[in-house]
């Protein structure tokens, strides 16, 4: 006669048990989306920018009902989920793309030459900034 389930739980499986996560397990979908010239992804009706390090890479797409991350590799972005529309990081452009003397790129982003100018200046003073004690550690 062969030993009943519960007797084979109790003797061989029981300690491999795990206690469950303490968090619920989250759904996700995962795609692939080409990183266009103009540093944007499309998932769904949704275009994502990315870092323009990436332009013309493919990334993985897993998306959530609250975020999509894109990973070429590791991970290189995250944003909220939107359902349509745009999500633009302007961190993500470019000094060079920003183009202070290129009305047509600042017109295309929705940001005045001004702020353009800002940003610019901003990243450039991050970018040649000496790395502070913290930074180095």
């Amino acid at each position: 006669m062969a030993p009943r389930p519960a007797a084979v739980f109790a003797a061989a499986e029981k300690d491999a048990l795990r206690p469950l996560p303490a968090g619920p397990f989250v759904l996700a979908t995962w795609a692939k989306a080409k990183i266009g010239p103009d540093i944007c992804a499309r998932v769904g009706k949704v275009l994502y920018s990315l870092p323009w390090r990436h332009i013309v890479k493919t990334a993985d797409v897993r998306v959530t009902g609250t975020m999509v991350q894109f990973f070429i590799g590791d991970l290189v972005k995250t944003h909220p989920r939107k359902s349509w529309g745009k999500q633009t990081d302007f961190g993500d452009y470019h000094a060079v793309e920003l183009g202070i003397g290129c009305p047509d790129v600042t017109h295309r982003l929705g940001v005045t030459r001004q702020a353009a100018r800002q940003h610019c200046q901003q990243r450039r003073r991050d970018d040649t900034a000496e790395p502070s004690q913290d930074d180095a550690a």
